[in-house]
């Protein structure tokens, strides 16, 4: 049987795994140009370490270059997110979009 402190360190390392999961939401940006595109796919992901993915863009969100990046962080990563470069930014709840800027 483990001792009480080993009981309740793994009962807090849970807790704080499932916030982790929890606080990251998923996120689609679209650009006016592919070069804006790169350029902010770049930047979450060299300076800011966030995964980024190239895709086309939905059919249910319109773009200038059909072009979008693909992410998910947390709340405060999203605070220092460069929008100059963004046509829109939506948040992808339940297979639905959430306008969070834009820009048109």
């Amino acid at each position: 049987m483990l001792p009480l402190a080993n009981k309740i360190m793994i009962r807090l390392s849970t807790l704080v795994n499932r916030q982790l999961v929890i606080k990251m939401k998923d996120y689609i940006a679209t650009f006016y140009t592919v070069y804006d595109a790169m350029v902010f796919q770049r930047i979450l992901e060299r300076r800011m370490s966030i995964p980024t993915k190239l895709m086309p863009v939905p059919r249910e969100l319109s773009s200038s270059c059909g072009t979008c990046a693909s992410f998910s962080c947390e709340d405060e990563q999203l605070a220092s997110i460069p929008i100059k470069p963004l046509e829109r930014l939506v948040q992808v709840v339940d297979g639905e979009y959430l306008n969070i800027a834009d820009n048109r």
